[in-house]
C-alpha cells in the first residue's frame, strides 16, 4: 500500500492488511492479549481486535480519530517519538482509564502502508500518580451516568435514594426520595423483596415493577438490581432498570389484537366445519371476521360475469364505517374495477398487491383504487358450481401493506369458506328442489296427489271438532284433448299452465288446489259455514275457464266442468268424497259441459263413472 502524506480522512480498514509478521512479533513481545495500533500523522488508521475489545470500541469507530481522543487527558498528549517502555493511559469508551505499557514503537518496514505501529501490552497501576489517575476516572462515573439513557439510582438498605442519574430525577422529578413510595402498591412487595433477597456478591437480580412519574402516572420500568453495600464508594443498592411502558403498551394492543383475531378465526372455522344454507347471514360474518383477522379496512365478495351489467357486489363490510355497504359498477371509477375482476376470476390464481400506485399489474384501475382511497389488496378468485366464480376482494385503506405469506394463505382460506357456503347453498337448493318436485306438478307449479293427500291427513282429524264443513271439486277441463292433439303438446302445456292460473285467482287463501294428472284438478274448500260458498266457488271456477286463452300466439277457447262433494254429508274422508265429487262431474259432463253439479245419493247407482281417458 503506497505512502500518501496528504492521507486525513478515515483509513478504509476493510482494504487495510496486517502482514502475519506484526502479529507475531506482537505475540513474541507480549502474548496475546497484546494490542496494535497503526498511527499516520498522529490519525489512527488501524486498530486490531483485541485493543479495540479491551476498549470497548469498534474497529470503525477509531479509524480516522486523532490518536488524541484516546489517550485520557491525565496522561498528556502523546506523540509519535514515545520511547519503548514508556506508560500511556488511555481511555475506553465508556470513559474508564486503562494503563499500557508501550512495549514496541516502530515504522512499519513490512508493508508499503508508511505507519507508525505502537505494540501495547495492558498492565495494572503501580505508582501513586497512576492510581490517583485512575481514581479521578471512577469519580467520573456520576457524571457519566448522567447522559445513560436507563434510569440509575442508589439506595440504602431503607430504600432511601442517595444518589440518581439524569433519567431517572427528569422522571420521577422533586417526589419523595423513598423508593418504596414510588412503586405501585401492587408491585412494591414484590419489588422490594428483591432488593432484601440480593446478596453482598453483586450479584444482579432482575426487577419489574410500575414507578410512579412526576405527573402521578405509573411507567413500567425493567432491569436488574445489585446489591453493593460492601463498595465503598456505592454502599447500597445500585438500581439499573429502563422504561418500557412503550413496549408494555405495545405488546398489551399485540395480545389483545391476537385475541380479537382468534375470535373471528373461530367464528370462520365453525363456518367451515358447519356450513348452512344462508348465504347473506354467512357471507355478512365471512366478510367482517375477514377484516378483523386481518386488522385490515374493507372486504367485498363479487358475483362476477363476463356482462359488467351482470357483475354485481354482493357485500362488503367497512370496518371504517362499521358496517356493511354495497359497492357499485355503475360509476366511472367502478367501470375499472370489471376488467381486474375477470383478470383474476380467469387466471384461478391470488393477486397480492402491495402498492397499487407501484405495481404494474394494477396500474390501468388505479382510477377505482383512488377513487375508494385503496392502497393495496389481496383478490382472490372463488370457484363454485359449473363455470361459476366470483372474486373476494380485501383492500387496505390510505397506506401500503406488505402482506405476510401467512394473511395471503388467509385470504385464500377465506375464499374456500365462501365457495363452502356456496355449495351448501346449491345443495340446500338442489334438495329442497327435489322435495318441491316431489309434491307438485312441474308443469303448474301446483301440489301434486301426494300433497293433496298428505295435506288432508292434517285436515280430516280436526275437522270433527269444528262446525264448519268442506266441499271437495272435481274439475275437468273441457275440449282440452282436442286442443292438445290439434295444436300439439307444446301448446297444450301452456294452456295447462295458463288455466293453473286461473284457478289458482279463484282459490281463497287456505284453501287446496291441486292437479291430479293430465287436465284434471282437485279443489279442497275448508272451513265453509255456509253451503252457498260452496256453490259460489264453484260458479267462479266455470265462468273463469271461459275467456279466451291466448297460447302460443293462438286464441284457445275451453270450459271447465265441476263435480262437487261436500264433508260430512257425502263422506268423512278424502279418498270417498273425491269418488263421490267424481260421479258428480261426470253428471256435469253429460249434461252439457261447462257446468257444476252437486252429488245427489241417486247418482250413486245411475251414473257409473267414466274412464279417466274418456272424460272428453
Amino acid at each position: 500500500m503506497p505512502s500518501d502524506s496528504s492521507y486525513n480522512t478515515p483509513f478504509d480498514t476493510s482494504t487495510f492488511i496486517i502482514p502475519e509478521e506484526w502479529h507475531a512479533f506482537s505475540d513474541l513481545l507480549g502474548g496475546a492479549d497484546t494490542g496494535l495500533l497503526f498511527l499516520r500523522e498522529g490519525v489512527i488508521v488501524h486498530a486490531n481486535a483485541t485493543l479495540t475489545g479491551q476498549l470497548g470500541f469498534t474497529e470503525d469507530e477509531l479509524a480516522g480519530q486523532p490518536v488524541e481522543t484516546l489517550v485520557a487527558h491525565t496522561a498528556g498528549t502523546p506523540h509519535t517519538e514515545t520511547e519503548d517502555g514508556s506508560r500511556l493511559l488511555l481511555q475506553t469508551k465508556g470513559g474508564m482509564p486503562k494503563h499500557y505499557l508501550l512495549i514496541a514503537n516502530r515504522i512499519d518496514t513490512l508493508s508499503d502502508a508508511g505507519c507508525v505501529i505502537w505494540v501495547l501490552q495492558p498492565v495494572a497501576p503501580t505508582t501513586q500518580e497512576e492510581m490517583e489517575e485512575t481514581a479521578q476516572g471512577l469519580s467520573d462515573m456520576p457524571h457519566l451516568a448522567d447522559h445513560l439513557p436507563d434510569l440509575v439510582a442508589v439506595c440504602t438498605p431503607d430504600f432511601a435514594v442517595r444518589y440518581a442519574n439524569r433519567s431517572y430525577r427528569e422522571l420521577v422529578g422533586e417526589q419523595s426520595a423513598d423508593l418504596g413510595r414510588l412503586i405501585h402498591d401492587d408491585d412494591r412487595p414484590r419489588a422490594l423483596e428483591a432488593l432484601r433477597q440480593s446478596t453482598p456478591d453483586g450479584h444482579a437480580l432482575s426487577v419489574s415493577f410500575r414507578l410512579r412519574r412526576h405527573d402521578g402516572i405509573y411507567r413500567h420500568v425493567v432491569g436488574e438490581v445489585r446489591n453493593l453495600q460492601t463498595q465503598e464508594e456505592i454502599g447500597g443498592f445500585l438500581l439499573n432498570v429502563r422504561d418500557v411502558t412503550d413496549d408494555v403498551h405495545r405488546q398489551h394492543d399485540l395480545e389483545s389484537e391476537k385475541k380479537r383475531q382468534l375470535h373471528y378465526l373461530n367464528r370462520l372455522l365453525r363456518i367451515a366445519q358447519h356450513p348452512h344454507a344462508n348465504f347473506s347471514s354467512a357471507l355478512k360474518v365471512i366478510l367482517k371476521s375477514a377484516v378483523k383477522a386481518l386488522s385490515t379496512h374493507r372486504c367485498a365478495y363479487w358475483d362476477v360475469h363476463a356482462d359488467p351489467e351482470k357483475t354485481r357486489c354482493m357485500l362488503a363490510y367497512d370496518e371504517t364505517r362499521q358496517n356493511y355497504v354495497e359497492e357499485q359498477l355503475n360509476t366511472a371509477s367502478g367501470a375499472s374495477l370489471h376488467p381486474l375482476l375477470q383478470r383474476v376470476q380467469s387466471s384461478e390464481h391470488q393477486l397480492v398487491v402491495t402498492d397499487v400506485d407501484q405495481d404494474p399489474r394494477v396500474a390501468v384501475y388505479c382510477e377505482y383504487f383512488h377513487a375508494n382511497a385503496v392502497k393495496a389488496l389481496i383478490a382472490m378468485p372463488v370457484q363454485h358450481g359449473d363455470g361459476d366464480s366470483g372474486v373476494l376482494v380485501i383492500s387496505h385503506v390510505g397506506e401500503a401493506r406488505a402482506w405476510r405469506r401467512d394473511e395471503s394463505e388467509f385470504a385464500e382460506a377465506v375464499a374456500g369458506v365462501i365457495a363452502l357456503i356456496l355449495k351448501e347453498v346449491e345443495r340446500v337448493r338442489i334438495e329442497a328442489q327435489a322435495k318441491h318436485f316431489a309434491r307438485h306438478d312441474r308443469l303448474t307449479g301446483l301440489p301434486n296427489r301426494d300433497s293433496l293427500l298428505d295435506q288432508a291427513k292434517d285436515i280430516f282429524p280436526k275437522m270433527t271438532t269444528k262446525a264448519n264443513t268442506l266441499a271437495a271439486f272435481f274439475i275437468d277441463l273441457d275440449g282440452f284433448k282436442e286442443v292438445n292433439d290439434t295444436l300439439g303438446k307444446d301448446i297444450g302445456d301452456e294452456l295447462l299452465k295458463a288455466s293453473a292460473m286461473r284457478l289458482r285467482n279463484v282459490v281463497r287463501k287456505n284453501d287446496i288446489i291441486a292437479r291430479l294428472g293430465g287436465d284434471e284438478f282437485v279443489l279442497l274448500a275448508i272451513n265453509l259455514s255456509d253451503m252457498r260458498i260452496a256453490d259460489d266457488i264453484a260458479t267462479q271456477l266455470v265462468d273463469t275457464m271461459r275467456g279466451a286463452f291466448s297460447v302460443g300466439g293462438q286464441k284457445v277457447q275451453i270450459s271447465a266442468s265441476v263435480g262437487i262433494a261436500l264433508y260430512p254429508f257425502d263422506g268423512t274422508d278424502l279418498e270417498t268424497l273425491m269418488k263421490k265429487a267424481d260421479i258428480a262431474l261426470v253428471e256435469a259432463k253429460r249434461s252439457g259441459r261447462d257446468q257444476y253439479r252437486m252429488f245427489r245419493p241417486q247418482l250413486n247407482d245411475s251414473i257409473p263413472p267414466a274412464p279417466r281417458s274418456g272424460r272428453n
